[in-house]
């Protein structure tokens, strides 16, 4: 997930930069000294162990797991950073802000991104393993005929169920709080008659 290609005691930390595997190094990055052997082993001076102390059949692809990570990383911190925001605005009685409320919007997608990169990082991360040391993904792929057509079958029906949702809330939306109000308060009056 961090990308370290050499095994070093004193391990820096990495935020940010882009894996160059050719090289074997982050570029871009910003680093951090001993921060990732803090982070592993609860010791500054604790050796980390490298990619390149992997065969190269073994390891996963550096560029989306580490892409996926700093994004996950990244995101979650983002929403730490608004939840303080909405919790001193709302103790100095400022909920008033536009920015905390686009951030707060913002913050529902951002917290759907950062899952769906978690996930990222757990598979991607785990290839090319099933089982780390005991089976690995290419052993694992079932020779069953017809596998494709149910995942085809199943994602048509994941897009007509989001399609449904889309034109559902877009109705709700053109029919705005005031029809949805009177419509409410009509069938009130008729039930009460």
């Amino acid at each position: 997930m961090e990308g370290l290609f050499e095994t070093q005691r004193g391990a820096p930390l990495t935020i940010g930069g882009w894996p160059d595997v050719g090289a074997g190094e982050i570029r871009y990055g910003i680093e951090i000294p001993k921060g990732l052997s803090l982070l592993a082993k609860h010791d500054i001076n604790a050796e980390v162990m490298g990619l390149n102390d992997v065969p190269p059949r073994d390891r996963p692809n550096v560029y989306i797991v580490r892409t996926a990570f700093q994004i996950m990383v990244g995101f979650g911190t983002a929403l730490i950073g608004i939840a303080a925001w909405y919790w001193a605005s709302r103790r100095w009685r400022r909920l008033d802000n536009r920015l905390l409320l686009l951030a707060l919007v913002a913050s529902g997608f951002m917290g759907f991104i950062a899952l769906e990169a978690g996930w990222f990082v757990t598979e991607v991360g785990r290839q090319p393993w099933v089982i780390y040391g005991v089976m690995r993904t290419e052993d694992a792929v079932t020779p069953v005929p017809g596998t494709a057509n149910v995942l085809y079958g199943f994602s048509l029906l994941y897009v007509v169920l989001a399609a449904t949702l889309v034109w559902l809330l877009l109705r709700l939306r053109h029919r705005g709080p005031e029809q949805a109000h009177e419509h409410h308060s009509g069938s009130e009056s008729n039930v009460s008659h």
